[in-house]
């Protein structure tokens, strides 16, 4: 209980100072601005929505942040391929 205290206290002074989290959603366009591909996964073609997961974001693997409007650290993400 304690850790996640000072965790929580740790977030609120981030955002207090202007970092915030990148929102990453599956099926976002590829932004290479703010998202760090680093693997891609093969889409069967035969599935409905294949053309639009091709180059799409398929799953955030770790999370990006930016401060003040700034990307800090783009969010690494899982591509459709």
């Amino acid at each position: 209980k304690g850790i996640l205290t000072i965790r929580l206290q740790l977030e609120e002074v981030l955002r207090r100072q202007g970092v915030e989290r990148i929102p990453v959603s599956e099926g976002d366009a590829l932004d290479t601005r703010i998202h760090e591909p680093i693997v891609e996964e093969q889409i069967d073609p035969k599935s409905p929505d294949a053309q639009k997961r091709v180059g799409a974001v398929v799953a955030e693997l770790m999370g990006g942040y930016a401060l003040k409007g700034r990307v800090i650290r783009p969010a690494k993400v899982k591509i459709g391929k």
